[in-house]
C-alpha cells in the first residue's frame, strides 16, 4: 500500500508542518514536489517519519466494501443501499485497486447497485498514478480482457521488471494518459478530482517516461537504499528466508493440509520470486527484462529515486495453499479477473457504468476539506489502510461527518 503518515495533535513548525525526522538526509533523496503533502490548516500535524517508503502494492486479502456496512449477513449485503441504486464509496489512503475491484466483482454476481461513485484518495501521486494507468488500460481496451492485456497489468501491478513488450505497452499508455482530459463529465466515467491531483499524477508519468535505468543501476539504488534505511535484521533477509517464512506461516495455517511436497514447491515458487522479483514474467525473458519505472518515486525535477523496501511476496494473502494451483498462476489469475470487472465497469460499453475519481493529499487533510462541503458524503468511508498511521480519533470523527 501507500505508505503510512503519522499524525498527532499538536502546534506546527514554521513552514506549516512537522520536521520529519528523515529532512536531514539530502534533498535528492526526499526531493520537494508533489509526493510532499501540503501543510493543513487544521490543529493536526503530520509527521512523515516514513515519507521516504513507498509500497507500491498491497497484500492485504481484497475485501467488498459493500460487508463494511454494519451488514453481518452475505445475503443483506444490500441492505443499506439506496432506493435508485446509487452507492458513494470514499476510500482514504487506497493503495492499490484490489478492493475496488473485489466490490465490483461481488456486486456484479450478486446484482442490485445502478450506479457506483467512488472517490479515492491517498497521500502517494505515484499510487494514483498507477491506479489510473491500469483503469485507462482496462477500460478503452476495445476488446474484452485476454490473457496478453492481464499479463501487462499483472507486471505493472506486482513485479520490480517487466519484459520489454510490457514496458512499451505502458509507456504507451502513460503517452495516451497524458493527452486525456481528466475532467469529469457525464461522458467519463474516470476523472481527477482537481487541479493539485492532475498536476500530481502527470507529473508521476513524464518522470516515469524519462526512465532510463538498467536493471544492475535499479539493484544498486535498492542496495543503497536498504544500506541506509533498514537495520541488518530487516536488510539481510534473504529469499530463502523470506521463502520459508512464506511457508511457515501458512503451514501454521492449514496444518496436516499442507504437505511436505506442497510446501516445498510453494516454497520454490516464493523463493524466486524474491530472487528475481518478478512476477507473470516468463522465466525464459528474465535475463531481458527492464525496469518498472512505477516502482520508483518522482521529485520534483522530474529524476526518480527508490524507496521501497523488501518486497513482500505479492500472493501472500490468496487462499491457494490446500489447491494443486501454484501461488504464482493463482495470483494471476486473480488479476486477470479484477481487470476484467475493472473493465466491465468502467469502460465506455459498460452496463452499469460506474464512476470514479481520485485525489492526491493527506488523508486527515483530505478529510476535513471534504468535510467543509456539505454535498460530500459518503455511504461508505474506508481508513482500513490508516488506522494504524493517523490516529483512530481522528478517523472516528471525521469519519462520522462524512458518513450518511
Amino acid at each position: 500500500m501507500g505508505a503510512k503518515k503519522k499524525t498527532k495533535t499538536n502546534g506546527t513548525s514554521g513552514n506549516g508542518r512537522a520536521p520529519s525526522k528523515h529532512e536531514t538526509l539530502a534533498d535528492s533523496d526526499l526531493g520537494a514536489g508533489p509526493n510532499v503533502p501540503p501543510a493543513l490548516t487544521c490543529p493536526s500535524r503530520i509527521c512523515d517519519e516514513q515519507s521516504d517508503v513507498f509500497r507500491p502494492y498491497g497484500t492485504a486479502h481484497p475485501r467488498d466494501l459493500l460487508m463494511l456496512q454494519s451488514i453481518v449477513s452475505e445475503e443483506n449485503r444490500h441492505l443499506h443501499i439506496h432506493h435508485d441504486g446509487t452507492q458513494s464509496v470514499l476510500l482514504l489512503g487506497c493503495g492499490d485497486l484490489r478492493d475496488l475491484a473485489r466490490t465490483l466483482q461481488d456486486t456484479r454476481a450478486k446484482g442490485g447497485i445502478a450506479e457506483f461513485r467512488f472517490l479515492l484518495n491517498d497521500i502517494r501521486p505515484e499510487v494514483l498514478a498507477r491506479n489510473l494507468l491500469i483503469l485507462h488500460a482496462v477500460s478503452t481496451s476495445a476488446a474484452l480482457v485476454d490473457e496478453t492485456l492481464a499479463r501487462h497489468v499483472a507486471q505493472l501491478w506486482f513485479s520490480l521488471l517487466l519484459e520489454p513488450d510490457t514496458r512499451a505497452f505502458w509507456e504507451d499508455q502513460m503517452r495516451a494518459c497524458l493527452d486525456v482530459d481528466w475532467t469529469d463529465s457525464p461522458a467519463t466515467s474516470i476523472s481527477v478530482f482537481d487541479d493539485e491531483t492532475l498536476r500530481a499524477v502527470r507529473h508521476c508519468w513524464q518522470s516515469w517516461l524519462s526512465v532510463d535505468w538498467s536493471v544492475e543501476t535499479l539493484l544498486e539504488h535498492r542496495s543503497r537504499y536498504l544500506e541506509s534505511h533498514w537495520d541488518p535484521a530487516v536488510r539481510d533477509v534473504t529469499a530463502k528466508l523470506l521463502a520459508q517464512g512464506y511457508v511457515e506461516r501458512n503451514r501454521a495455517r492449514f496444518g496436516k493440509h499442507l504437505t511436505r511436497a506442497r510446501a516445498s514447491r510453494i516454497e520454490c515458487t516464493a523463493e524466486r520470486h524474491a530472487t528475481d522479483h518478478t512476477f507473470a514474467v516468463d522465466p525464459a525473458s528474465v535475463s531481458a527484462a527492464v525496469v518498472n519505472p512505477t516502482f520508483l518515486l518522482a521529485r520534483a525535477d522530474g529524476t526518480v529515486y527508490y524507496a521501497v523496501p523488501n518486497l513482500a511476496l505479492p500472493f501472500e494473502s490468496l487462499d491457494v495453499y490446500v489447491t494443486t494451483e501454484s501461488p504464482d498462476s493463482r495470483l494471476f489469475d486473480e488479476v486477470w479477473d479484477w481487470a476484467t470487472a475493472l473493465r466491465a465497469s468502467f469502460a465506455r460499453d459498460a452496463k452499469p457504468r460506474h464512476k470514479l475519481s481520485v485525489a492526491v493529499g493527506h488523508a486527515i487533510g483530505f478529510m476535513e476539506r471534504l468535510a467543509a462541503d456539505p454535498q460530500q458524503r459518503f455511504d461508505i468511508v474506508d481508513t482500513n489502510n490508516l488506522q494504524d498511521s493517523v490516529g483512530l480519533l481522528n478517523l472516528l470523527s471525521l469519519r462520522t461527518t462524512l458518513a450518511l
